[in-house]
């Protein structure tokens, strides 16, 4: 957002208006977007830009062109060709009702730099390295955005200044310093010191009244979409039960959970997934709490309790768990140690494991890929918006796929059904058919239950 631009970009309310582009046109079939572009943009270094931009940053990033192509997920894009210097045409396999949303709003990159990185097949990659790690060194120092690359201390601060050439309007701040702070805690310390101006992660709910009684600082309200939810691995083998995982959803109270760990400011998400107030969240779709049924379904599953009061199965392994929690959130610690209670009422005993972000992705989500497998038994995670406000994003939880669509299938999940579906709701030109796929998606996994 700071130095790149897209070829459309997002508004505060979801909606894509013009970026690099200024308008396309969609073709009869659904299947050829032809986009027009800016003829006003100059990239930082002062080189023009054009279709030649657009074409290269495409092929590239999506591993059409290039001998080093680098993975964007779910686009599809088979074809792409300049009609003239400021006029691009996408041509689709098949009918792709989000394609503007997902593959029209990614950031443009400059032909010229990044060639040196994609185009070379001496290019040599240092051992325990991935072409993501080399070009990282690329990365922000030449675009189009409202701001410039300066200089950067790697995954500690990047420093930038405001380009007064820009297409758009000028950013009211003339020198912009992005500080990495990865513990939530020492942010809010630096913040309350004066050490920086702007936090963009959400306040922890117990410094809401610190820094409403600082003057100095004021708090901005609204939803961010950023979402906390309870990751079930349905490889370990209990957990592989779907009344095991119906069970712990029942015994969890969302709603004094919620109130009690954000004091009464957050929003219990669906069932689904989606957050309520989106047009596209199933209405009504909510986990109850219900321990006395957790417990009726346990017992009928044949989980009986033990001399400790924790459930075994048959054959005598117990229902104990690990589950993981972001030692630097307190909301998820305080969170564990809540949902351990609750699971204690229906016989379930889990363990809360609070350790740092880097080992818990580890155990997780290894390498950021589902593809990876997991070890873990139960996790709460923490979200940014990108699956909650992306509509068609949303199956990367759930889709088996791991290898592609359900890349952040952190659970493990797999259902048969869901393939299918979600096929058509990310392809179907029928916006009946599209939503009918939706809704089943969301009733399924409400039902089958990879996360609380």
């Amino acid at each position: 957002p700071y130095v790149y631009d897209s070829l459309f970009l997002r508004t505060p309310e979801l909606t894509l208006v013009p970026g690099l582009a200024t308008s396309y046109t969609v073709s009869d079939d659904g299947l050829t977007y032809t986009v027009e572009l800016r003829e006003d943009v100059q990239w930082h270094d002062g080189e023009p830009f054009d279709a030649e931009d657009v074409i290269a940053s495409y092929q590239w990033m999506s591993g059409m062109g290039g001998t080093r192509g680098v993975s964007l997920r779910g686009l599809m894009t088979d074809t792409i060709t300049a009609i003239s210097p400021y006029e691009v045409q996408f041509e689709i396999e098949e009918t792709n009702p989000f394609f503007v949303d997902r593959a029209l709003s990614i950031e443009v990159i400059p032909q010229h730099v990044w060639q040196e990185i994609f185009d070379d097949p001496d290019l040599e990659i240092p051992e325990g390295m991935t072409i993501y790690d080399v070009a990282h060194d690329f990365e922000a120092k030449v675009g189009s955005g409202p701001f410039k690359f300066v200089e950067m201390e790697r995954d500690q601060t990047y420093r930038f200044e405001r380009n007064d050439d820009y297409w758009g309007p000028k950013p009211l701040v003339k020198d912009l310093v992005v500080t990495v702070i990865k513990d939530r805690t020492v942010m809010m310390q630096a913040l309350s010191a004066g050490e920086v101006d702007v936090s963009l992660i959400s306040v922890e709910p117990s410094a809401v009244e610190q820094f409403e009684q600082d003057p100095a600082i004021d708090i901005m309200e609204g939803p961010d979409m950023a979402n906390y939810s309870l990751f079930i691995n349905v490889e370990r083998p209990t957990l592989s039960d779907k009344v095991v995982r119906q069970a712990i959803a029942h015994a969890i109270d969302i709603d004094k959970l919620t109130d009690l760990i954000t004091l009464e400011t957050g929003t219990k998400l669906t069932a689904g997934y989606p957050h309520p107030d989106l047009w596209w969240a199933p209405e009504g779709l909510y986990h109850t709490y219900d321990p006395e049924l957790a417990n009726q379904m346990l017992d009928e599953a044949g989980y009986t309790p033990g001399d400790d009061g924790i459930r075994v199965t048959p054959d005598g392994e117990r229902l104990s768990y690990q589950l993981i929690a972001d030692a630097n959130s307190p909301t998820e610690v305080r969170s564990a140690e809540l949902i351990a209670g609750m699971l204690a009422e229906i016989g379930i005993e889990a363990v809360p494991d609070a350790m740092d972000i880097e080992s818990g992705v580890e155990k997780v989500w290894p390498e950021y890929s589902a593809a990876n497998g997991r070890d873990y038994d139960l996790s709460l995670w923490l979200w940014s918006n990108y699956p909650m406000i992306n509509r068609w994003a949303t199956p990367m939880l759930y889709d088996p796929r791991f290898d592609s669509v359900g890349w952040a299938n952190i659970s493990g999940y797999v259902n048969p059904d869901i393939e299918p579906l979600v096929d058509t709701f990310l392809s179907s030109p029928d916006l009946e058919a599209q939503r009918e796929a939706e809704l089943e998606l969301f009733n399924i996994v409400a039902e089958d239950v990879p996360f609380v």
